[in-house]
């Protein structure tokens, strides 16, 4: 029936979702209970990675059949943590932070003593953030120390990034014009290099035009993964774009490159005085 769902039959997928009823409510600690909720979480997970991008409803899904498999089943450990786990990252990749929280609170409850709980605290600091203070800060480049709150004021826009990243690498040209349209209007950059080889920031920054100051660690054993501020907020993707208002509270911990235009066009609008002034240099 898995396979079968998965190819779209919609009679199948009708009776994955009624198998799973059904088994549970004749006897909630059969086997047969537990397998079919556990395929059916299986199918939602698979449909949220062929669709997340396009079609949050899977997504939306797939975290309320972990969640579910984990509270009707708790003694399957292995099986819930896994699915919580996928179902929270892939919630927290797509920018769905409430889901994202349901399902990394779930496992911080109820499998506190697994890893995968532990990993789970950093990820609900970063995505609890939202509305609060970020108090985030290093050492930089040139030996210096730079914070978020050096800019108060100004709205900041917090990139974590990598020259190892190909992600980025791939969409570095955009992100650093698109920064650049917005200083005008007030916006502020601070990197945060996960890089592990100084040289390979200094190639990168020579032959591109990024202007951004950036936390980068002298203690190799803080660079890369093990940099203190991607391990205290849980970040483990690059690129990940972050928005602090002038006043230095988190407007987003979870700003997609392809939106960070229009993010911005929205946070950040031209300011009336400006209109006048392009308006009244072209005649307008």
């Amino acid at each position: 029936l898995l396979e079968l769902s998965l190819q779209g039959d919609q009679e199948s997928i009708d009776s994955l979702f009624s198998f799973a009823d059904s088994f549970y409510k004749r006897d909630p600690k059969s086997r047969a209970a537990s397998e079919s909720a556990y395929i059916l979480a299986r199918f939602a997970h698979k449909n949220a990675a062929y669709s997340g991008d396009n079609d949050v409803r899977w997504l939306q899904e797939f975290s309320r059949q972990a969640r579910s498999f984990a509270e009707r089943f708790p003694d399957e450990q292995q099986r819930a943590v896994g699915l919580l786990s996928d179902a929270g990252a892939s919630c927290d990749f797509h920018g769905m932070r409430e889901e994202a929280i349901l399902c990394f609170e779930t496992l911080r409850q109820k499998y506190q003593d697994t890893p995968q709980a532990e990993q789970a605290v950093p990820v609900l600091r970063r995505l609890d953030l939202i509305g609060k203070p970020l108090d985030l800060g290093g050492p930089t480049l040139d030996g210096g120390f730079i914070s978020v709150a050096d800019f108060k004021g100004s709205p900041v826009l917090v990139v974590f990034w990598s020259t190892q990243a190909t992600p980025f690498v791939e969409q570095a040209a955009t992100i650093i014009a698109t920064t650049e349209k917005y200083e005008e209007r007030g916006l502020q950059v601070l990197g945060v290099n996960l890089d592990t080889d100084e040289s390979q920031i200094d190639a990168f920054l020579e032959k591109s035009s990024m202007g951004w100051r950036n936390v980068f660690h002298t203690d190799a054993e803080r660079r890369g993964w093990s940099h203190p501020v991607a391990v205290h907020y849980g970040v483990t993707t690059i690129p990940q774009i972050w928005l602090v208002d002038a006043d230095g509270k988190a407007v987003s911990t979870a700003i997609p490159p392809k939106d960070l235009d229009a993010t911005l066009s929205r946070l950040l609008p031209v300011k009336t005085s400006a209109v006048k002034s392009a308006e009244t240099a072209t005649g307008m």
